[in-house]
């Protein structure tokens, strides 16, 4: 597969999380899968942002980690991913791998939508996390 995705990585917000980590680890998962995607923005965003973009976008008035739309924008939390991830117990970057992991399944047609589906994607995340390296 030839790389040739383009990765643009915007930050509004303090969080000082490695560019260099998030698009190694978006390079990676697309070999796995071994797709292509023209072009992905990672979009840092506020508690506060991603919770108006929730409200907007799935009618839900609450943050959440991660919201991904088809065109290959990837929203992602800073705030909310430390605090699950604490929570789950896990790494903030192990959980950022995860949740860059299920919004590119997404991209490329994954859905939770049922029983079954959701037994294929979680999966798919688990074989595809085992594979990357911190």
């Amino acid at each position: 597969m030839r790389e040739n995705s383009e990765i643009l990585i915007y930050n509004s917000t303090k969080d000082k999380i490695s560019q260099k980590f998030l698009k190694e680890n978006v390079k990676k998962i697309l070999r796995y899968l071994k797709k292509q995607k023209k072009s992905f923005s990672l979009i840092l965003v506020s508690s506060s942002a991603m919770k108006q973009k929730n409200h907007y976008w799935r009618k839900k008035n609450q943050t959440t980690t991660v919201l991904t739309f088809s065109e290959g924008d990837i929203f992602l939390c800073p705030e909310e991913i430390k605090k699950q991830a604490f929570k789950m117990k896990i790494s903030p970057k192990k959980f950022y791998q995860l949740l860059l992991i299920h919004s590119i399944l997404h991209l490329f047609g994954y859905t939770h939508d049922n029983k079954k589906d959701t037994k294929k994607m979680e999966y798919l995340e688990a074989k595809i996390l085992n594979s990357l390296k911190n």
